[in-house]
């Protein structure tokens, strides 16, 4: 059988993708695999099989529905749903019924994710596992060690640098497309708010923690002079707002690239508000500053919060930078509520013993296949039609961004180090188009 795995942001998700693909290889899968926009128009060319979706949201609804009608099995994770404001907020933003309707099996970050998936699903949902992610298995041994050279090469380039990774994603995309980011006053914020539907109070909050981490800079530029500061921007960000923001400070890099476990593995610590990227140095057993200059109450990501070490102003930020301390019991246990598969089988072993437990769906008709084939042309041309929109997330300076050009040999170079280290074979990867390759047995 086929197993269909789109890709949507590289730096995020490939490498946990790959690994998924060579355990379902290893259990006798034929897997594409490929960039999520470019697989998403022509996937009417496949035959049925199971197809992984990254989320299921209601924008997914009309493409997931074309997947049945194809006569695909759709299981899937929300790459997003590690971190979250609230249950309500993820509810609305992130978990559609309709959409998750159209599944068989959704595959929960860990329990409290799970919780909130099965009170949206319903007794008649899709089955909700709580398996992890392929992500946090890079973090485990002996996978990590993949990334130690690359780690290495950063500290000997960049010493015991100090890493900030930025996550105002859509803030910092909507104040890029509002002519730039000088002060926002709070009319403009709740402009900015309804056109991306945000709750104002939300976004006006993470304005205030931006600014402030823009007015920290030169203090922490100043207060670490002999010490690189390196910039990360969030994989949706414009890096040009943070190259203003640090202009004439010599000791700040902006620096975007695809690895991102090197960088935390590297770092001598680790800053950020909120990010997902808190939870991944936790599981690599380092610490997470989360520097907290204004305290959102409600509207503050919790997640992140419950794993790292707090400093809410610049004297205990700086504090915190020259004596780090790792993970202690708390932050251990809030970590194995928060992700599945840190400990016994990881979560690709996990995902792919329930794929391969699935049924075989019936066939579908030839009516019900056809319309499928309709729609996903029809669809196509549409995404077609909005990649001439510079502004358009269908544009191809943004798919490049998100999912740069690659080889069927890059590909299976990043697959042979997984399969070194974990004792499988591996499986030849073939170029179909560009960014989309066929991984299957030699």
């Amino acid at each position: 059988m086929n197993l269909y795995i789109p890709v949507e942001t590289a730096a995020r998700e490939l490498d946990g993708k790959l690994l998924l693909a060579l355990r379902a290889n290893a259990r006798g899968y034929k897997v594409v695999l490929g960039n999520r926009s470019m697989m998403s128009n022509v996937m009417h060319r496949f035959e049925p099989g199971v197809f992984f979706t990254h989320n299921f949201t209601r924008k997914r609804r009309r493409f997931l529905r074309i997947m049945r009608q194809l006569g695909h099995r759709i299981v899937g994770v929300d790459e997003e749903g590690l971190v979250w404001l609230d249950e309500d907020s993820y509810r609305h933003r992130r978990a559609d019924v309709e959409a998750m309707g159209y599944m068989d099996t959704i595959f929960a970050w860990g329990a409290e994710h799970a919780e909130v998936l099965a009170s949206v699903a319903g007794q008649s949902g899709p089955n909700i596992v709580a398996a992890g992610n392929p992500r946090a298995d890079l973090l485990r041994p002996p996978l990590r060690e993949i990334y130690r050279p690359a780690a290495d090469k950063l500290q000997e380039k960049y010493g015991n640098f100090i890493l900030i990774n930025s996550n105002f994603g859509i803030l910092n995309f909507a104040l890029t497309q509002s002519n730039g980011d000088g002060e926002k006053t709070d009319a403009e914020l709740g402009k900015l708010a309804r056109t991306y539907q945000f709750p104002e109070e939300f976004f006006k909050f993470r304005y205030a923690v931006y600014r402030a981490f823009v007015k920290l800079l030169p203090a922490l530029s100043a207060r670490f002079p002999d010490r690189q500061i390196v910039i990360r921007p969030h994989p949706s960000e414009n890096p040009a707002a943070w190259i203003e923001a640090s202009k004439g400070l010599d000791n700040i890099l902006v620096k975007y690239d695809a690895e991102l476990i090197p960088w935390l593995m590297a770092a001598d610590a680790v800053i950020h508000n909120g990010c997902t990227t808190a939870l991944e140095t936790a599981i690599l057993a380092r610490p997470a500053i989360m520097y907290r200059p204004v305290n959102g109450g409600e509207f503050e990501i919790r997640q992140p919060l419950k794993v790292s070490i707090l400093a809410e102003d610049k004297i205990r930020l700086f504090a915190a930078i020259e004596n780090p301390h790792s993970g202690n019991e708390i932050i251990d246990a809030e970590l194995a509520n928060l992700v599945s598969g840190l400990q016994g089988p990881t979560s690709s072993q996990r995902i792919i013993d329930v794929i391969s437990a699935l049924p075989e769906r019936e066939p579908v008709g030839r009516i019900s296949r056809l319309a499928g084939q309709t729609r996903s042309l029809w669809r196509g041309c549409e995404r077609s039609l909005r990649k001439l929109d510079k502004s358009s997330l269908a544009h191809t300076d943004y798919i490049d961004h998100k999912f740069p050009p690659i080889s069927a040999h890059e590909i299976s170079t990043r697959m042979a180090e997984f399969a070194e280290r974990l004792e499988m074979p591996l499986p030849r990867v073939t170029e179909l188009s560009d960014r989309i390759f066929s991984i299957e047995e030699k």
